[in-house]
């Protein structure tokens, strides 16, 4: 009998590309620019986020509550504490866990980095009298790929992905799907480093 864990490597998601060295080089290109990449998504997809992250400093948008704020006496918005990206994980394990906490989570595969970005609101304590700032991670998920494969096998292997992680970056030098991963809410960046196939 075939467990599991044995049938993950069968869809074919486990990535040979990982041990080439044009894959590591694409890898750490992203790696290095998270912040580029980040913007452009949020560029690419504003109606997914609730409040403007783009900007450097708070914006009225950012305000949550705004409606209740007192007409006098408040002091200027505060500048924005945090960068845009908080922290970037090389290869973590894709897990999805089962509802309501029962059971074993099962491993969908390797991301090849997941870039989580700071989405930062202000709001007004009236009892304090001051601004407060609120601060929610974000990820997204980026795939690396030195070729495309098949857009069926692509696809299929970033809609398992996104059980874990809605948003979604596929990085590569050949841009063939990108119009296509865009209609899927798929952001699609062509690696610069490389020549075009």
């Amino acid at each position: 009998m075939v467990s599991k864990r044995d049938k993950v490597p069968q869809l074919g998601f486990w990535d040979d590309e990982v041990s080439a060295p044009t894959h590591d080089k694409i890898v750490m290109w992203a790696y290095n620019n998270a912040d580029l990449l980040v913007r452009k998504f949020l560029t690419q997809f504003p109606d997914r986020m609730h409040y403007d992250a783009l900007n450097d400093i708070f914006t009225p948008e950012d305000i949550e509550g705004g409606h209740d704020l007192p007409k006098a006496d408040i002091s200027p918005l505060p500048p924005k504490p945090l960068s845009l990206v908080a922290k970037k994980i090389l290869e973590p394990v894709i897990k999805r866990h089962p509802e309501h906490g029962r059971g074993m989570p099962q491993i969908l595969g390797y991301a090849d980095l997941v870039i989580t970005w700071n989405e930062q609101h202000v709001w007004w304590s009236s009892t304090d009298t001051k601004w407060n700032i609120s601060v929610r991670e974000r990820p997204i998920l980026v795939e690396v790929k030195t070729k495309l494969p098949s857009m069926g096998e692509l696809l299929r292997q970033i809609n398992l992905y996104r059980e874990v992680y809605q948003n979604v970056i596929v990085i590569a030098p050949n841009a063939d799907y990108a119009d296509i991963l865009l209609e899927q809410h798929i952001l699609f960046i062509q690696y610069p480093g490389e020549p075009k196939n």
